[in-house]
């Protein structure tokens, strides 16, 4: 089978997220029925996967959908998270009141305005004053850029008042996109500010790029490599490889001296294995270019992966220490603090007989459906006036449900879990039904997460599920059995027999054995998962199935029955060319070859089976 890498899919209900993501299910303001949009993609993707796997062998067919139809052998999910606040540290003009801030910090656009930091953001200004190496680790949406944007422009507005000139601060970043991303946040921190504060973005594009971003430039930014060339900037935003080059091209490495004093790693989480090693290596010879000694640089990391546990925190302190070349303590590593969600202590409300379909017809972007959706969960009437977002809130004060709700998820956990609680919680719901429970937990969120930015929602749900490809199946050797092994068994757990793995015709469904040949005839073949084949490869079947003349994709609930199949047009499969006849054991997968070739296995006593065998590349199907 082909293989699939698996890939993460988050469908968030943030605000300012749900009417950009998920465009299917939606009502004319583009709002989202986040629930719903997660059953489509798992319902397409199966779909996908059963018509992209056909097998022509109705038997293999069978246990294939049947493989799918299980929940968790392909996706995992949706688990569902709801976001808390995080705790708030002091107003930015109360630090620099306080002399824990610069005063020059309080004249740039920050986006959080007069309202206070979050705590995390205040910790890490402290730690970057001091002087000290840290790493930003918290969710997504926290202030991370802010975090390390705040002590690094007061750092170096404090040493260009000192006489410092040139690159202080480098910002790596594994991707342009995320650069140009930065950049514009920087034009809008800086524009019109009059703050002595020069930046650039410098990639493979970025002469072209820096002129079509939404974002207009700001007066202190460099535009064009000349520019940054002969004007160093204070802040230079790249990625990793293109300092590769600025480290060797002779036009380019003036750029980095003494002056340098910060650099930050965007992502830090997405550099391992070999690429870590390379990056560290790029680190230590910038920092020998540069003419900066051990303790000197001032290294930041950033990361929405947060590390579990007193034992996940000393690793990633270890991992950053060497990938930096700087000693960053487990002190400095900067985690969030969200606040906590409320003790259950509040009784619920009757469960609503809400049905899936009802769900499913639910327009968010209706207000009167769901104030009307909000009553009939709690039971009660809305507030006659205030925002939408203000009477769902007031209908969900100290509502029980929806304080289990928030315990639930507060971290990752599925609906069924929620379901299991509200169960063992509240007594009058010990005997509803899955479906009833599921839908009134979907129907909470659905309700709650109306709302933005300047008027947000009760609940904040993320919605995340795991999509990964079939690889890794192998096919029992026995032409009376043939079950499918997941996970690459070697051993069909239904008969005892060998198993090696299945390679399958995308275009009409025809199965094969792939293996490697022995080196000496009569010794076991081997089982090879690998994409590619070589002149030791060789695909097995015990006999070409008969092709369809036509087939069309089948709907779910739709696939039509092996005598209705019958009835089709059908042509006789070719013999194949090149193929040769062979004996095959299917107790330790012993091949045999000749003519007359092997009938009983002389290894475990068994009898033969015949196969046809395709030596080499498979390039056109025999079928």
């Amino acid at each position: 089978m082909n293989r699939m890498r698996q890939s993460h899919i988050v469908l968030s209900g943030r605000p300012g997220n749900e009417t950009k993501r998920i465009p299917l299910a939606g009502g004319p303001s583009g709002k989202a029925n986040i629930p719903l949009a997660a059953r489509h993609l798992i319902d397409q993707y199966r779909r996908f996967l059963r018509t992209s796997y056909r097998f022509l062998d109705e038997h293999l067919r069978r246990q294939f959908e049947a493989h799918l139809a299980e929940i968790d052998i392909v996706v995992k999910g949706p688990y569902v998270t709801l976001a808390r606040e995080f705790h708030s540290g002091k107003t930015l003009r109360a630090l620099i009141d306080s002399g824990a801030a610069g005063a020059e910090l309080a004249r740039l656009r920050w986006p959080f305005g007069p309202n206070p930091l979050y705590a995390h953001q205040e910790q890490a200004l402290a730690l970057g004053r001091a002087g000290k190496s840290f790493i930003v680790t918290t969710g997504t949406g926290s202030g991370k850029t802010e975090s390390f944007l705040l002590p690094i422009l007061e750092g170096v507005l404090r040493r260009k008042r000192e006489g410092i000139r040139g690159v202080q601060a480098l910002l790596l970043y594994p991707m342009n996109a995320l650069a140009n991303d930065q950049l514009e946040r920087l034009r809008r921190l800086l524009r019109g500010t009059g703050v002595d504060l020069s930046f650039a973005l410098y990639t493979g594009d970025s002469d072209v790029t820096t002129t079509r971003l939404q974002e207009e430039p700001a007066e202190t930014e460099r535009l064009k490599r000349s520019e940054i060339r002969s004007n160093p900037p204070d802040l230079l935003l790249t990625n990793y490889k293109q300092l590769e080059f600025l480290l060797v091209r002779r036009e380019d490495r003036s750029l980095f001296g003494p002056a340098l004093r910060y650099l930050v790693l965007d992502e830090v989480h997405s550099y391992r294995g070999a690429l870590a090693t390379e990056i560290a290596c790029l680190i230590r010879r910038l920092k020998a270019r540069a003419g900066v000694l051990p303790g000197e640089l001032l290294a930041i990391g950033t990361s929405a992966t947060v590390a579990s546990g007193e034992e996940g925190l000393r690793a990633l302190a270890a991992f950053a220490s060497t990938l930096f070349g700087e000693v960053i303590d487990e002190d400095a590593l900067v985690v969030e603090a969200r606040k906590q969600a409320p003790a259950v202590v509040d009784a619920a409300p009757p469960s609503p007989d809400l049905t899936p379909r009802e769900l499913e017809a639910f327009d968010p972007s209706d207000e009167e459906a769901t104030l009307a959706l909000a009553e009939r969960l709690t039971g009660r009437k809305a507030p006659p006036s205030g925002s939408l977002p203000r009477r769902v809130a007031a209908l969900f004060a100290r509502n029980g449900v929806v304080q289990l709700l928030e315990n639930v998820f507060a971290e990752a956990a599925s609906t069924g879990d929620a379901v299991a609680a509200l169960r063992e919680r509240f007594s009058d719901r010990r005997e509803l039904s899955d479906d009833r429970l599921r839908s009134e937990v979907e129907a909470y969120l659905l309700a709650g997460s109306i709302g933005d930015e300047g008027d947000p929602p009760s609940l904040r749900p993320k919605l995340h599920t795991f999509f990964h490809g079939i690889y890794d199946v192998a096919l029992c050797l026995d032409p009376a059995c043939r079950t499918l092994v997941p996970q690459g068994g070697s051993e069909c757990p239904r008969c005892g027999a060998a198993a090696r793995p299945a390679a399958l015709c995308r275009t009409c469904g025809q199965d094969f054995l792939k293996v490697v040949l022995p080196a000496e005839q009569g010794a076991p073949t081997e089982g090879t998962g690998d994409f590619f084949s070589t002149e030791s490869t060789a695909f097995l079947t015990p006999r070409l199935h008969e092709l369809l003349e036509s087939e069309e994709d089948e709907e779910e609930g739709e696939s039509e029955k092996p005598e209705e199949l019958k009835e089709k047009s059908r042509r006789q499969a070719p013999a194949g060319k090149g193929h040769e006849k062979v004996r095959l054991c299917a107790g330790c997968g012993r091949l045999f070859e000749g003519n007359p070739a092997r009938a009983q296995c002389p290894a475990c006593n068994r009898a033969t089976e015949g196969f046809l065998l395709f030596r080499g590349k498979l390039s056109k199907c025999p079928t």
